[in-house]
């Protein structure tokens, strides 16, 4: 049975977890209309998208925590490549 300790441990890392999310896909939806001039709110279009660290770093939603957690879910790149997604 979970305590009301363990509920509130819960909540707070749900909470935290929405909010990367929410960051990292604002990251992600800044560095792609900075570069193609496109929304993805406003289109099916394929696009492919510069995320390297001197990319995105300029952008207003970036943060070091935002940047690394939006990595993990992009495809590796092999070193030396530039991260284009």
């Amino acid at each position: 049975m979970f305590s009301a300790m363990n509920y509130d441990t819960e909540i707070t890392a749900g909470k935290k977890q929405i909010e990367m999310h929410r960051k990292s896909e604002n990251l992600f939806q800044q560095a792609l209309h900075l570069q193609t001039g496109i929304s993805t709110k406003d289109c099916m279009d394929l696009s492919s998208v510069n995320f390297s660290r001197s990319a995105v770093e300029k952008c207003k939603y970036f943060d070091e925590e935002t940047y690394k957690s939006r990595l993990e879910h992009l495809p590796p790149v092999k070193e030396g490549d530039v991260p284009i997604f």
